[in-house]
């Protein structure tokens, strides 16, 4: 079993298209009885609902029940639990790594883990292997923010979230024996 946590600002548009991709990406790989998938925000007002482009932007990849999506902040018992933190930003990293110490090696910008992939593997408990020449940011590694933009901008995120959390979790599918 391994447990993601995505993470974004307010948790009402980016890390929650994460979520529900991964979750469906899940389910098609047969794997939603090995991954737990959520998100949360470092500033998220909790119970806020997801942005409805975000939401249109999953209805169009055939993703239904994002619209009753309810906020969730980020919080010490959250991150304690979860094997894998992917955040949209290299700044969302740097608050969580300064919040939680503690979670540093589990935590990633969701670009620059993908990106590493061929230098990492998880194990069916969720543990990280990490190679040491494994570049933990780089530039680039940041998921477009498409809050308070056009359909067309929350298309180009959700797309770009998509083509990330299917090289993840063909990695999962892969590494969790699922191949």
């Amino acid at each position: 079993m391994i447990r993601i946590l995505y993470v974004c600002t307010g948790n009402t548009c980016r890390s929650p298209m994460a979520e529900y991709i991964t979750q469906r990406l899940a389910r098609e790989h047969n794997l939603s009885d090995q991954i737990i998938v959520s998100s949360a925000g470092v500033a998220a007002l909790p119970g806020a609902s997801m942005t409805p482009a975000a939401a249109s932007a999953l209805t169009r990849r055939g993703i239904d029940g994002a619209a009753r999506h309810q906020a969730a902040r980020a919080s010490q018992d959250r991150v304690a639990d979860i094997d894998l933190i992917l955040t949209m930003s290299a700044a969302h990293k740097e608050t969580l790594v300064a919040r939680y110490p503690e979670a540093k090696d589990r935590i990633y910008t969701l670009l620059e883990y993908v990106s590493t992939l061929s230098h990492l593997t998880i194990d069916a408990n969720g543990a990280n292997g990490e190679n040491d020449n494994v570049t933990r940011h780089s530039p680039g590694s940041d998921i477009a923010d498409p809050f308070g933009g056009d359909d067309d901008l929350y298309e180009l995120t959700a797309a770009q979230i998509e083509t990330a959390c299917r090289r993840l979790l063909e990695h999962l599918r892969v590494n969790l024996g699922k191949s």
